[in-house]
């Protein structure tokens, strides 16, 4: 299994860098997590609906309403802005590339480094899905804190009982995105076409990411 898992990253992180991005410049993990996340998205905010229907007792067309506009508003918007913020903030402070010779450093360099990889190619199979795991925490939070105001002023619910259901709604909802990306590890479907049909949004934003640090840093040719 762990093998699979480490040929079958080692294969998507070849697609993405193929098409998103120089060996030398690193993987932008928006490249790999956006195009199933925006795949995901109506199978998503059916199955956050049901889990806000039964938080909230209201009926289903409601809470499918709800769940639509908080989960486009979140995950169209929302998390490609705070990947955007989070690897310009890495490249302000903390882009520098401290190798993996220790367990912090190995730590440091898919937590901290996670919005956008060092390119240590060799050891990118498995920081790849590590580095996944921390944007997935993040990214979690943020759909919450995004999506519980608009879901409670759409149902007109007590914020307390929303807080609830879109912490239910988004740790299922990421689980079982995790569990896809499993299941399509697992039955080698070929991602190549999936992560090219997205190239155009991951360069415009990769690119902004660039033209934001060069400002904020001065350098207009960063």
């Amino acid at each position: 299994m762990k093998k699979q898992w480490r040929y079958a990253s080692a294969a998507i992180v070849m697609a993405v860098v193929s098409t998103s991005a120089r060996a030398d410049a690193g993987v932008p993990m928006l490249a790999i997590f956006l195009p199933p996340m925006w795949l995901a998205l109506v199978p998503v905010i059916f199955l956050e609906a049901f889990i806000i229907k039964r938080f909230s007792a209201v009926r289903f067309g409601r809470a499918l309403a709800a769940s639509s506009i908080a989960n486009i508003a979140s995950t169209i918007v929302g998390v490609p802005v705070a990947w955007v913020i989070l690897a310009v903030g890495e490249m302000l402070c903390c882009g520098g590339a401290l190798g993996l010779a220790t367990p912090l450093s190995k730590i440091y360099a898919v937590t901290v480094q996670a919005p956008w990889l060092i390119p240590y190619e060799s050891d990118l199979p498995w920081m790849v899905p590590a580095a996944l795991a921390t944007l997935g925490i993040i990214f979690a939070a943020v759909s919450i804190a995004i999506e519980t105001p608009i879901a409670s002023r759409i149902l007109r619910a007590p914020s307390r009982s929303m807080w609830r259901a879109m912490t239910w709604a988004n740790g299922v909802s990421y689980i079982a995105l995790g569990f896809l990306a499993w299941a399509t590890v697992k039955s080698g479907v070929k991602v190549d076409s999936l992560y090219q049909m997205f190239e155009p949004v991951v360069m415009a934003l990769a690119g902004g990411v660039f033209g934001i640090a060069g400002w904020l840093l001065g350098n207009h040719a960063f």
